[in-house]
This record gives C-alpha cells, sequence and structure tokens, in this order.
C-alpha cells in the first residue's frame, strides 16, 4: 500500500498489527511493530536519529536546542506538581448538555485545566488559546482538516498572540504560559506563542481523546447488565481503553539518509499495532478492563501510551490522574449516555472514536466499592 495510505482507519492498523515481521518498509518510511525495537529505537541518541520531539520546536526550529528542551520539560513538571495543578484533580466538573464526540473530550479538559493553562491572564489571551483549541487542536489535530489550513490558521492566532505575550511575567500564578515565559529569553517574539500553544496541544489534546476512549469503551455493556465503568476500577478502565484505542497510536523518528544533505527517512514506531497484536497480547481486540491489576502502574513492554526514552510524556502521571478523576467523577455524578456511530474510529494527528452524540445528565449516586 502506498505510503499516504498507511494509516487513515483502524483496518489498515490492524492489518499492521497481523504483520509478520516486526519491521517492514512502506514507501519511503520504515514501519516497526516489535515492542524491543520500538524500544530501543525510541532510545536511541542524536547520533542515530534526528533529535526530535512532538512539542518542544517550532516551525523555525525543528526541533528546539537540547538545553532548551530539558529546561522545558522541567518547568512542565514542575507545574503539573503544584497545589494548583493537583487541585483541578480533586473534583473536575463537567457541563452538562448535549454534544458531540471527536471534540467533546479537549473542550471538557481544556475546561478543568483552563487555570493551570491560562485562567488569570488577559482574557484576550484566554480567547486566543480557546480559539487555538478549537480551530487547530480539534479541528486538525482530532477531526483531521488538512495540514495546510491547519498551518494558515495557527500561524494567524500566534501572531496575534505575540503581541500579547510579549509583556508578561512568568511570576503570576503557576500557569503554561509561565512555562513558555520562563524560557522566553532563548525564543523570539514569534516562537513563543508557538511554544505556548504546543503546550495546550500537549495537554488537552491527547488527554481530551483519551477520556473520550475511555467512555466510548467503558460504557459498554459487559454482558451481566452493567458497564465496565460501573464494574471495573477507574484505572483499569483507562489502562484498557489505552491499550485498545491509545490517542497517541504513533512515534515517528527521523533517521538521516546516508550520503544526504539535511534528507531523512521516517521511522514510524507503531505503538497502536503492538497494543492490537496477537503477539503481544491475550485476545487483543476484546476489551478486558480485568486484565490489569489495578491501582498498580503497568509496566509490560508490550504498553506504550505514552511514547518511551526521549519520547515519553514528561507530564504522563498528571494526565493518568486527571483522567482518573474525570471518569470517576462522571460515574459517580453524572448520568452520561453515547449515541449510536456507523463511522469506524479513525487515525488522524491523533487516534480518536467514531463521532457521535454524547448527553450528559447531572446525577449523583452513592460510591462504589470495588
Amino acid at each position: 500500500m502506498r505510503e499516504k495510505n498507511l494509516y487513515g482507519d483502524l483496518r489498515r492498523i490492524d492489518r499492521i498489527a497481523s504483520h509478520g515481521s516486526s519491521s517492514f518498509r512502506n514507501g519511503g518510511a520504515s514501519i516497526v511493530v516489535s515492542p524491543s525495537e520500538i524500544d530501543a529505537i525510541a532510545r536511541a541518541d542524536d547520533s542515530q536519529f534526528r533529535p526530535q520531539t512532538a512539542f518542544f520546536r517550532t516551525h523555525s526550529r525543528d526541533p528546539l536546542p537540547k538545553d532548551l528542551r530539558r529546561d522545558l520539560r522541567k518547568e512542565l513538571i514542575r507545574l503539573v506538581n503544584t497545589s494548583d495543578a493537583q487541585t483541578t484533580v480533586l473534583d473536575p466538573e463537567f457541563e452538562t448538555g448535549s454534544f458531540m464526540t471527536q471534540g467533546w473530550g479537549v473542550e471538557a479538559i481544556y475546561q478543568i485545566l483552563l487555570p493551570i493553562i491560562c485562567g488569570h491572564r488577559d482574557p484576550d489571551l484566554q480567547a486566543l488559546t480557546h480559539e487555538y483549541v478549537r480551530r487547530v487542536v480539534v479541528a486538525s489535530s482530532v477531526r483531521g482538516f488538512r495540514k495546510k489550513a491547519r498551518t494558515v490558521v495557527s500561524e494567524d492566532i500566534w501572531a496575534r498572540m505575540a503581541n500579547l505575550m510579549a509583556n508578561l511575567s512568568s511570576n503570576e500564578q503557576p500557569d503554561l504560559v509561565g512555562v513558555a515565559l520562563k524560557v522566553s529569553d532563548r525564543l523570539t517574539k514569534r516562537e513563543l506563542p508557538e511554544v505556548y500553544s504546543r503546550l495546550v496541544l500537549s495537554m488537552v489534546g491527547f488527554t481530551g481523546v483519551a477520556l473520550e476512549w475511555a467512555l466510548t469503551l467503558g460504557l459498554k455493556n459487559t454482558g451481566d447488565g452493567s458497564s465496565f465503568i460501573a464494574k471495573y476500577p477507574v484505572r483499569a478502565v483507562m489502562d484498557e481503553s489505552q491499550r485498545l484505542a491509545p490517542a497517541a497510536w504513533k512515534l515517528i523518528r527521523e533517521q538521516p539518509i546516508e550520503g544526504v544533505e539535511n534528507q531523512f527517512r521516517h521511522v514510524v514506531l507503531m505503538t497502536s499495532a503492538v497494543h492490537r497484536s496477537s503477539r503481544n497480547w491475550t485476545a487483543p481486540l476484546q476489551f478486558r478492563p480485568d486484565r490489569w491489576d489495578a491501582p498498580s502502574t503497568p509496566t509490560t513492554p508490550n504498553f506504550l501510551p505514552f511514547g518511551r526514552g526521549a519520547m515519553l510524556c514528561p507530564a504522563r502521571q498528571f494526565a493518568l490522574d486527571i483522567l482518573c478523576a474525570s471518569l470517576e467523577a462522571l460515574r459517580d455524578n453524572y448520568r452520561v449516555e453515547l449515541g449510536r456511530s456507523r463511522t469506524i474510529p479513525r487515525a488522524h494527528i491523533l487516534f480518536v472514536p467514531p463521532r457521535r452524540r454524547i448527553t450528559i445528565r447531572r446525577d449523583p449516586r452513592e460510591p462504589r466499592e470495588y
């Protein structure tokens, strides 16, 4: 199959998962489906692969210098460990009404995390940040609008953000704006809002899609009249949903082409195929939260929802905390119903569940014991 058709829907991912070899070529790319090879490539140093990270980069510098990426990681980890960030995990609230998936989860997580994104900043900056979430994160990364359109919209938003961020201080209440401002002396005026926006994407994009998947799968009937989310601990439901449908469905490294300056070939690490392969899991296409001994953290090398090595998400524990807290709040305090869908999951920048209506009503119930 042609490289441009390699991804697109769940059927193609499962064809890759059933591939007999640990890696193969597809067009100009190398596709890797072996957990051990993925681990080795993800951990390989910059002499073998182009130093690359999904969020700590800009269009003018891809990637940002190593020391700058390191400092951004440190500041991000510091932020998610503040008392303000931890408070967001305690009792998340959700808007009630009727919504559509492939966007609802991102918007919901954005509203929950707004205090540590930009909630105490200038209202104009808040409005531009929300515009970025709607027009770029949801419209492009989740629903798959054209790359050219995404670039045009992003550039426009960043240009308007640049003037607002030029005179801001990093010493206000801790937030994502402050994370970017901590290294602003090493960024151009144009790069600062792009770094900030990519941090927003990392915090709400993957997390929002993961929440939609947990509900899509967790609300299914177990066969005895109850749903998975009612029968199993939320951590087990979350782990199994990210095994069966990881939001970060692939990792990409770029390997220099020998003898050709500044030319690279893609090495695609197919974490989604690893998660859905019978070589790595028993009954891999079945949703079985009982395979996890929650609340222990899964350590199997076949489980890669947050990346590996230098590509490992620095805020993965915070993401898990907010996801589990959100799932628990929705289970105990709301009634959630999903409409029917005749579509299949799609793999764009993120791996998203079928588009369908989600209805949320407040309905507090007694806490469950497991």
